[in-house]
């Protein structure tokens, strides 16, 4: 029995039986038996317990009610007493039906067994007692239908009354039809009662259903109705009791708890997945910090991320030229191996949004083809035939949506993550966005390490060369130098120092200048280099003659050309002015005739000057060895290539350092060279007009080069 019958027969202190005729051997009794009379259910259930336990005054006038109605099929109630198993007396009104339906067989009686306060006073009717089942009948708050077999209301309680706001008016004798006439506002509950008033009947048996009963203040009340038809032995129908509970609070409570219950469960999703996305990501910073080889550790978080995030996983880095380069590739199965080959090969991608990360620094989140195949690239032009087909497989293959995140770090753009799903109805969403944002982050700073890391490594290489060259640079005039001193040395220790030939002396002296002038330009390379690496090159402009400024240094140079053999040509048919650092720009100068003369194998060297209103030239040409083609752009990279240096001798900087020199000043530097057919260098300088500059007497502010 359901909870809400057996909380209305405690209610009532009523015991529910069925029971076999003819001899009257309980089948079944309700809980309240035990309560009540002290007896177990099992004991009910025992053959001749119904006879033994009726008061032997009225046991024959009972069991006579309850065999007539197995005989004639008409109801009956009684009044009787039965022997509680404390040996007390209790009276019950017992109300007897024979029970009907296709389950159950008409052999069986049903019972009900309600308390009386007290038994019938002596000379009193046994009616008496119905005054206290109405009293009950009244007092109960469930409402309480009795009906005929026409639908007409025969009786109902006050509770019933209430609630379809018919109290104090006439009822009796009208069906819910003709009361929904004198109740317009329940007009469609008494229509709907009526309704189910006919499935219950047509049923044949009990039946049970919520009905929701709207009240003037607007709320909706819920009741739990039990409606029992009642039929005559031939069928016909006798009447209909019903039952009406207000279960409202209950299934607010049970709506209530139901909700608490989904909240309890989605947060429990939530934190449970919070939890795995939490050791997802410490297992993928482990991967990150396992390795400075970043394409071994992307393909290893690649690799973690399927299935757990994404069908497929793609990452790509950003090239120097702007090109994508695709550096690992993850998926479950070979279909998405497929799938992944055909995004790969995507240009313009309209997919997945690699372009539109890679030009906005933004993730891209993708629905997929819900909306469609795309049919033109995000700058409007339509797809080509290549592209469109390309997308007809990726739609075969099952791709369902798709997020890209950019690789950044610092600032800097280092490439795309993909992620593609391809299983039905994984659709990605925020959370996943979130998660795949946190993954490419580490993944940008596992990249960025390993590429600080090689350039470290470059850079320690480099120094390393450096010093070795340098040191042989210094060490060359100092050897020089110190064995012109020991000549001098030894001829002091045998002979007096007048007695030296001035001609030696002489010599030794003029290859001791030589060497210190050399020194000197090696130690002023070295600050050169210190100071433009460092960031410190202060320029401060002012009107100079490029071609004075090329001839001055050519005369500088002049006992060097005469050591390398050579002969320098300045030409410049007019001057050259502009306004440049002249401090500087004698530097360039320098650098370039010093490594004309060093690889000029001692053959003519020309300078040429020139100027329009736009810019200077200067022109150095040598005939020497040349330069490898593969060699020249490596000449002007900073510290790039000891091997190069090794090749040509000399600290291997000094194309750099004009480089850098040049640019800072605005203009530009480029080289022309064959092997064994010497080189050509060509400076060229921004006139001023092209600067902007003022022709008044105040130069501009000195500018400060950022560091290489």
């Amino acid at each position: 029995m359901d909870p809400e019958s057996t909380a209305l027969l405690e209610q009532l202190h009523a015991i529910l039986w069925r029971g076999e005729s003819p001899s009257l051997r309980f089948t079944y009794v309700s809980e309240q038996a035990a309560s009540l009379l002290g007896y177990a259910a099992e004991e009910w259930l025992a053959a001749s317990f119904w006879v033994e336990h009726l008061h032997p005054d009225d046991r024959e006038r009972t069991l006579g009610a309850c065999r007539s109605v197995a005989a004639d099929g008409e109801g009956r109630e009684c009044v009787h007493r039965v022997i509680a198993a404390d040996g007390s007396v209790l009276w019950f009104r017992t109300s007897v039906r024979r029970t009907s339906g296709e389950h159950a067989p008409v052999t069986e009686l049903g019972g009900l067994m309600v308390l009386l306060e007290q038994g019938p006073r002596e000379n009193e009717p046994l009616q008496y007692s119905e005054d206290h089942l109405r009293t009950l009948f009244n007092a109960s708050p469930d409402a309480i239908f009795f009906k005929d077999g026409e639908g007409r209301w025969l009786a109902v309680n006050e509770a019933a009354l209430k609630l379809f706001g018919l109290v104090g008016g006439e009822y009796q004798g009208k069906t819910d039809v003709e009361l929904a006439g004198y109740s317009p506002f329940y007009r469609e509950a008494l229509l709907g009662c009526a309704e189910t008033d006919r499935r219950a009947w047509a049923k044949g048996g009990l039946s049970r259903n919520e009905e929701r009963i709207p009240t003037p203040n607007g709320t909706v009340y819920i009741y739990d109705v039990i409606k029992v038809p009642l039929f005559h032995p031939d069928g016909r129908r006798k009447g209909l009791v019903v039952l009406a509970r207000n279960i409202t609070d209950r299934k607010l409570a049970e709506q209530e708890r139901y909700l608490l219950f989904t909240e309890e469960q989605k947060a429990r999703a939530s934190a449970e997945g919070s939890q795995k996305r939490s050791a997802f990501l410490a297992e993928a910073s482990k991967l990150v910090a396992g390795t400075l080889n970043y394409e071994v550790t992307l393909a290893a978080v690649a690799r973690m991320a399927v299935p757990f995030l994404a069908d497929c996983c793609i990452f790509r880095l950003l090239e120097e030229d702007g090109a994508t380069r695709v550096v690992s590739v993850a998926h479950e199965d070979r279909a998405q191996a497929g799938l992944a080959y055909e995004l790969e090969q995507l240009a313009p991608d309209v997919l997945t949004g690699v372009d539109a990360v890679l030009h906005t620094g933004r993730s891209v989140l993708s629905s997929g083809m819900s909306s469609g195949t795309p049919s033109h690239d995000p700058a409007g032009n339509p797809l080509g035939p290549q592209t469109e087909e390309r997308l007809r497989r990726v739609r075969e293959l099952g791709f369902q949506s798709s997020m890209s995140v950019p690789l950044v770090t610092r600032g800097r753009m280092l490439g795309v993550l993909t992620f593609v799903s391809a299983r039905e109805g994984r659709v990605f969403g925020l959370a996943d966005l979130t998660l795949a944002e946190e993954l490419a982050l580490r993944a940008a700073l596992a990249v960025e390490n390993a590429r600080l890391y090689r350039d470290a490594e470059e850079a320690i290489n480099v120094r390393d060369e450096f010093l070795t060259s340098a040191s042989h640079e210094l060490k060359t005039p100092c050897t020089s130098l110190r064995l012109g001193v020991q000549g001098l040395l030894r001829l002091a220790h045998t002979k007096p120092l007048a007695s030296v030939p001035s001609a030696f002396v002489e010599r030794v002296l003029e290859n001791a200048d030589r060497q210190i002038q050399h020194l000197s330009r090696l130690v002023d390379k070295l600050l050169d280099i210190s100071t433009i690496t460092s960031g410190h090159l202060q320029l401060g402009f002012k009107e100079v003659d490029l071609a004075a400024l090329a001839r001055d240094v050519v005369e500088h140079y002049r006992q060097e050309v005469g050591h390398a053999a050579s002969t320098v040509t300045v030409r410049a048919e007019a001057p050259a002015v502009g306004r440049w650092d002249p401090s500087w720009l004698e530097h360039v100068i320098g650098h370039l005739l010093s490594n004309a003369l060093r690889y000029g194998a001692g053959k003519p060297i020309e300078v040429e000057v020139a100027a329009d209103a736009h810019q200077a030239r200067l022109v150095l040409r040598d005939h020497g060895i040349g330069i490898a083609p593969e060699h020249q752009a490596l000449l002007f990279e900073r510290l790039q290539d000891g091997g190069t240096a090794r090749s040509y001798g000399g600290l291997g900087l000094s194309l750099p350092i004009v480089r850098r020199i040049v640019e800072a000043m605005g203009g530009s530097i480029r080289l022309e060279s064959e092997p064994g057919a010497g080189s050509t260098f060509t400076v060229e300088l921004p006139g001023t007009d092209s600067l902007g500059l003022e022709e008044a007497g105040n130069a501009p502010e000195p500018q400060r080069m950022g560091r290489a």
